[in-house]
């Protein structure tokens, strides 16, 4: 049996570039990939699809930071290209989440509404399979094979050209400037947020937060890695309660519209209309607490003492 992670550890020398990097850390990223590539095409278990759109979106996320030092046509194209990638294997990745969830689900409603949770899974199950043969389609496609050919060949140049001029530069000053700029925009939209801002802007913060984690991942081996190891975990805790939130936004936005879905009055219909309304309930609960806690996780992750040893991590 093929095993699976999505932990991610590269080691980079403090002396290399920018493009010494990127080439470094995509390389391991493909590998990722590639690992579990096969996994997702056979189906064996949800964790191969998502180590492999893991990696996708660090990929992504890397080309987005660093495309001013990178060459425009060929960061473009990918950026494109990678996009794609993510959109053809989310939706089955975002039912997985769902199904996963069926026992906890279960204890969240009444014994009487769990034949209409049960139809509701099926339901679910029955879209997966259809959602995984579009995906695996995508997946075994000559766009695919053409994409990861030429990802290969981009990231295995030896950078020479005017258009790499920009990539030659030390890497460390550019991984400082990147990741100070990306901490100082999520203190400040943390800071302005209240009980009356949108819950769009803490979708927004828990996307930035996701974007300085990629960074310190990346980077972590050119700085002290206690000091960056301790401001992760600082940062996690922030991160688990804004994608607990967004998690069940997005749940709670599949529930109303699959239950908009339902139609005629068969006792199915009505068995399934039932257990998602008490779904609705629960999470609905589960989601204004969370909004309610986000206020104090962010005042430890925001705290002066945090923010000194920031700085001091990047230093």
């Amino acid at each position: 049996m093929i095993d699976y992670s999505s932990k991610f550890d590269v080691h980079l020398d403090r002396d290399c570039t920018v493009h010494q990097a990127f080439c470094q850390i995509c390389c391991q990223l493909v590998e990722s990939m590639e690992h579990n590539y096969a996994g997702v095409l056979d189906d064996i278990d949800s964790e191969f699809l998502h180590d492999f759109r893991v990696a996708v979106r660090r990929t992504r996320s890397l080309l987005s930071q660093l495309k001013k030092y990178l060459p425009t046509e060929q960061t473009l194209f990918f950026q494109q290209e990678f996009k794609w990638l993510g959109l053809i294997s989310g939706p089955v990745r975002d039912l997985d989440v769902y199904l996963l969830s069926r026992q906890k689900n279960k204890a969240m409603v009444t014994e009487q509404l769990h034949d209409g949770l049960e139809a509701f899974f099926a339901d679910l199950a029955a879209a997966r399979r259809t959602r995984l043969e579009e995906m695996c389609e995508g997946l075994r496609s000559q766009r695919y094979v053409d994409l990861m050919a030429g990802w290969k060949e981009f990231i295995g140049s030896n950078g020479e050209g005017e258009q790499w001029v920009a990539a030659e530069r030390l890497c460390r000053p550019v991984a400082v400037k990147r990741i100070q700029k990306r901490f100082k925009k999520i203190i400040e939209k943390g800071s302005a947020i209240d009980s009356t801002t949108p819950d769009e802007q803490l979708h927004r913060l828990r996307i930035d937060g996701k974007k300085l984690r990629y960074l310190l991942e990346f980077f972590r081996s050119l700085f002290d890695g206690d000091d960056i190891e301790y401001f992760l975990k600082q940062l996690k805790k922030l991160q688990n309660n804004l994608g607990e939130f967004n998690d069940i936004a997005v749940q709670l936005e599949m529930l109303a519209r699959h239950r908009d879905t339902l139609s005629g009055k068969s006792t199915r219909s009505l068995n399934i209309a039932a257990a998602i309304g008490g779904l609705i309930t629960h999470l609905s609960g589960e989601h204004a607490a969370l909004r309610q806690e986000f206020e104090q996780v962010f005042v430890d992750f925001g705290a002066a003492n945090n923010i000194k040893k920031f700085y001091a991590a990047i230093d």
